[in-house]
């Protein structure tokens, strides 16, 4: 039985540097990880990317990393040439560029799972908090998302197996793959959380009628939420 092949088309960003490869460190350090789970070799292909990398990058090794790389520009299509050989491809459903994989597997055995994050109210809840748009253009936006959807869910149908990012995610693949595994992306760990002490602290400087304390993470953008944050506390 020959090696099994897997190939991760992924969203991540890939800076190009002369011969220099670099990752997002995160993004590198989840691959390393899931290669490590899978019984053969594991292979990634990412599009160039020309901006920085905001939270950290890591140079790709191909004489230690324990996945192979390859980049392609960033309006570059996939080509069957980049799918050829592999056993199972992997991609991201939210990825309007993925849509049009299928056809390029009709007549191997190669195997497609998709991973999804966003819905459509999800992507319509997102243009509505988007800055910048006036009413028609954010209308105009509306229908390609809808009419964008209608593709999706034609891709979801076809695929092999389904990941869901979430649970609203998950409420939308089940119905596609019965079997869809649900994934919560909260990047805890045993010591980030609070202890029974931690909380009894925090209940008893509630109850003291001190200061609030609010602690906001992630991007400052609308669709985060960071507008919020001032109204919520007062």
């Amino acid at each position: 039985m020959s090696e099994l092949k897997a190939l991760m088309i992924a969203p991540a960003p890939a800076v190009v540097d002369g011969p220099d490869i670099y990752l997002d460190t995160k993004f590198a350090t989840g691959m390393t990880v899931q290669a490590n789970f899978f019984p053969g070799q594991f292979d990634c292909l990412l599009r160039r990317f020309t901006g920085t990398i905001p939270f950290g990058t890591t140079r790709y090794d191909p004489e230690t990393a324990n996945f192979g790389l390859k980049v392609i520009e960033a309006d570059a299509p996939i080509t069957v040439a980049d799918l050829a050989g592999y056993d199972i491809i992997q991609c991201s459903a939210d990825d309007d560029r993925n849509l049009a994989l299928e056809p390029l597997l009709r007549g191997t055995e190669a195997r497609l799972a998709g991973t999804l994050e966003y819905t459509l109210a999800t992507r319509l809840d997102i243009n509505a908090a988007e800055q910048g748009r006036n009413w028609p253009r954010r209308l105009v936006r509306n229908l390609r998302l809808r009419l964008r959807h209608r593709k999706r869910l034609r891709f979801l149908a076809e695929m092999d197996s389904l990941q869901a990012n979430g649970y609203p995610a998950l409420g939308l693949c089940s119905h596609y793959d019965p079997g869809c595994l649900l994934y919560l992306d909260n990047r805890m760990t045993p010591r980030l959380f609070a202890t029974k002490d931690d909380m009894a602290a925090r209940r008893d400087h509630l109850l003291s009628d001190a200061p609030l304390r609010l602690m906001f993470s992630g991007r400052l953008e609308a669709m985060k939420g960071a507008q919020d944050l001032i109204p919520v506390a007062r």
